[in-house]
């Protein structure tokens, strides 16, 4: 990976230096026909457009998968400040997840408990929203509320029984779950998961609501194909996963994120082939030779364009696992590798990879073409 990083960014923009980008939007474009393109600025347009199009060809494929969620009267009767945008359509940014095991109360054998680090949505002046708990009929609902809660303290605890590396309680009953139980019923495959609110974006910020069976229905339905079966270190530095039964890099993806992942890693060869067809058509000669026998013509060209869609899957993999979190100050979420480890993580934060803005392919693809075009543009 250290070394096709420096290949991008060292080895490659400067081979297709000063050269056009060959997508048919440009070389079709009589406005574009022509013009000078100083340094990587060829290149970078057309991981710019490839990149939009694996996006948009994905969002064919698995759009079912990432719907919008309507705000309905209903949702404005208990929020007064959703009314604006009653009989919209919002697009999701993230979806907000807390795992769960089997109470240990006797009395509550039954339900599914959630394990949270904190009930706070956003803690920015002015801005704070908050999850708040409801139990009844013996069990209980996530609703979402807007301003401070009245007890901000147990609020940021969330259902932890104190402060930094303290266990959890029953939401139910307060009866305390150690670390051990937490395991034990990871590794017999009762730990699941729960949707506990929805992150979208609104004109002014994001957007915090409840969340609703059927979103819940949709993620719990994907179903990914072909998935890779590689394991995980029985045991490394800051690698924390494997005792809560996480023993594959597969097991710290959802069902969707894994669809979306694997749909984005073929869609690059998708992609390669349709860069090297556009080359051929714009003019480019065909020497046969990949970049990786330092071929120039078009296949190295695809080889080029598809080594930065491939970064963008890489990037949207850091943001799109079940260790990523929220996090309430910033409204954005967290990678994967905030460091080097991985460590467990209650309360997670899944991305939608297919919106514009953080942990999608297209903020990714933006952030790749913007670092390729100041190449060489000094």
């Amino acid at each position: 990976m250290a070394v096709l990083i420096n290949k991008a960014m060292i080895e490659i923009p400067p081979k297709f230096a000063g050269k056009p980008p060959v997508n048919p939007e440009c070389w079709k474009n009589e406005e574009l026909i022509g013009r000078q393109w100083q340094g990587a600025r060829g290149l970078a347009g057309d991981v710019r457009y490839y990149g939009k199009w694996m996006r948009d060809e994905a969002e064919k494929r698995i759009g079912h998968l990432y719907p919008r969620i309507n705000i309905t009267d209903e949702m404005a009767a208990e929020r007064p400040d959703l009314k604006p945008s009653v009989g919209r359509s919002l697009t999701v940014i993230a979806w907000l997840w807390a795992r769960t095991v089997k109470s240990p109360n006797p009395a509550f054998a039954d339900v599914d408990v959630p394990l949270v680090s904190t009930f706070m949505l956003s803690t920015k002046a002015g801005k704070e929203a908050y999850i708040e708990p409801v139990i009844g009929n013996g069990g209980y609902r996530f609703t979402v509320k807007v301003g401070k809660p009245e007890d901000v303290d147990a609020a940021k605890r969330g259902t932890k029984t104190g402060g930094s590396g303290s266990s959890f309680f029953c939401l139910m009953s307060g009866t305390p779950m150690p670390f051990e139980y937490l395991r034990s019923e990871a590794k017999l495959g009762r730990m699941q998961s729960r949707l506990m609110a929805i992150v979208t974006e609104g004109d002014r910020g994001r957007v915090y609501l409840q969340s609703t069976d059927e979103m819940e229905r949709i993620a719990h339905g994907a179903t990914p194909l072909n998935l890779p079966e590689t394991e995980l270190p029985e045991k490394a530095l800051g690698f924390r996963v494997q005792e809560y039964g996480m023993t594959r890099w597969r097991d710290i993806f959802t069902p969707r994120q894994l669809v979306a992942l694997t749909t984005f890693s073929d869609l690059v060869q998708e992609a390669r082939e349709r860069v090297r067809r556009d080359a051929l058509t714009a003019g480019m000669a065909d020497d046969g030779n990949g970049i990786d026998t330092r071929g120039t013509g078009a296949a190295a060209y695809a080889d080029a364009v598809a080594v930065y869609l491939g970064l963008g899957v890489d990037k949207i993999a850091d943001r799109g696992s079940t260790i990523c979190s929220w996090d309430s100050t910033r409204d954005s979420l967290r990678n994967t590798f905030g460091r080097q480890a991985i460590p467990m993580v209650w309360d997670f934060a899944e991305a939608n990879f297919l919106s514009t803005t953080t942990g999608s392919y297209n903020n990714a693809i933006e952030q790749l073409s913007h670092v390729v075009q100041q190449y060489l543009n000094t």
